[in-house]
């Protein structure tokens, strides 16, 4: 039996919320989150999906953003957190191509090198 992935995210322990402005329940979202891509990880990799709860919240905020921004994409990548989700979807969309793969070496080559060093001291 392969491992797919977690879906419904949030689903529980109730009350957290990855985009509120009450920054304890921001962390506690990240944090919970966190632990299910390490567990994922441990599992063999997968999908986390968390498009059954956020899908239509991000469907009426893109829509509401292009009209505000009377169509640029631009101001959606600004903030370092939607940079992060970016990357975040390209991962899981493409994270297992040959090519990712070989992107994500080379740059991990330099940090992985320093750690060496370090480690050797």
């Amino acid at each position: 039996m392969d491992f797919v992935g977690f879906h419904w995210l949030f689903l529980s322990p109730k009350g957290l919320h990855i985009t509120t402005p009450d920054l304890t329940i921001r962390k506690r979202s990240w944090d919970h989150l966190q632990r299910l891509v390490d567990i994922a990880g441990e599992l063999g990799g997968g999908v986390l999906v968390l498009g059954l709860i956020l899908g239509p919240m991000v469907d009426e905020n893109l829509r509401r953003g292009l009209i505000l921004t009377n169509g640029n994409f631009l101001p959606f990548f600004e903030s370092t957190i939607s940079i992060i989700l970016v990357i975040a979807i390209f991962l899981t969309l493409f994270g297992k191509t040959k090519i990712v793969k070989s992107v994500y070496g080379l740059l991990l080559q330099p940090i992985r090198y320093a750690a060496k060093l370090i480690k050797n001291r």
